[in-house]
């Protein structure tokens, strides 16, 4: 076979490509032991799940409580409304609000899309414990125990 006399090479539809495919392995996922006499994981405390101060229209159906996260209001409000029917029978995505409802969302019928919206208002961030100011230098040291290149016999170097 001289080097001009060669095969053609035969090309590769994108058929054949789709059909012959090689399945991935998978890996297998490794189940940790749990102990069940380990105490639970607390709750970690993030942006979500922070406590926010209630209003006192607010406090009065969420049970007395000052502090709750945004998600337990929500949750506390749905069992209010389930409990006391107040979901709208013609469309279920409204409630109608009781006079307890009315103090907080000032309508006689609310989305319940839109309830967590309306909710902000009666919501205030918990206040943080200021940062502590950095000490100055001048707190620890004496102004005539730091010395000065003037106050030294040395000679200084300069390059």
């Amino acid at each position: 076979m001289t080097p001009t006399d060669h095969k053609p090479r035969k090309r590769k539809s994108n058929l054949d490509d789709t059909l012959k495919k090689k399945s991935r392995k998978r890996k297998k996922k490794v189940i940790a032991a749990i102990d069940p006499n380990a105490p639970p994981k607390p709750k970690r405390i993030t942006g979500l799940n922070k406590p926010l101060l209630l209003s006192p229209e607010l406090s009065s159906i969420m049970n007395g409580e000052r502090e709750l996260s945004r998600p337990e209001i929500v949750k506390h409000l749905w069992y209010y409304i389930k409990s006391n029917q107040l979901q709208d029978p013609a469309d279920r995505r409204f409630i109608l609000c009781d006079n307890n409802l009315k103090l907080i969302f000032h309508k006689d019928r609310v989305n319940s899309f839109g309830m967590n919206r309306d909710l902000s208002a009666h919501l205030t961030k918990k206040e943080v414990a200021p940062i502590e100011q950095p000490i100055a230098l001048e707190d620890y040291v004496d102004a005539a125990d730091i010395m000065t290149t003037e106050d030294t016999s040395l000679k200084w170097n300069t390059y």
